[in-house]
């Protein structure tokens, strides 16, 4: 999402898309491989595996939900969806 408002900077320890990301380490052995090859699947990637786990997108808050929080403040003025996905890993 490229959000615009008065108050809002994306680079931000505070925006609710970065807020997201706390919850990885403690999530990232509650979901399987298999589930994150599922959700990756109209995305190119050859890491979705145990050790880029950490980054599956069932750890990430879901984009309605960000809008939601946000909305009052801010205008989404584009959205993008992956279409290739990579991650160094062991």
């Amino acid at each position: 999402m490229l959000p615009e408002g008065a108050h809002y900077d994306i680079r931000s320890t505070s925006n609710p898309m970065v807020q997201g990301e706390s919850v990885a380490e403690p999530m990232q052995n509650t979901h399987s491989v298999e589930e994150f090859r599922e959700q990756m699947e109209s995305i190119y990637t050859t890491t979705a595996n145990e050790g880029s786990i950490d980054e599956c997108p069932m750890v990430y808050k879901a984009p309605d939900d960000i809008i939601s929080l946000i909305g009052d403040t801010v205008s989404i003025k584009k959205s993008a969806r992956p279409v290739y996905n990579f991650k160094a890993c062991n």
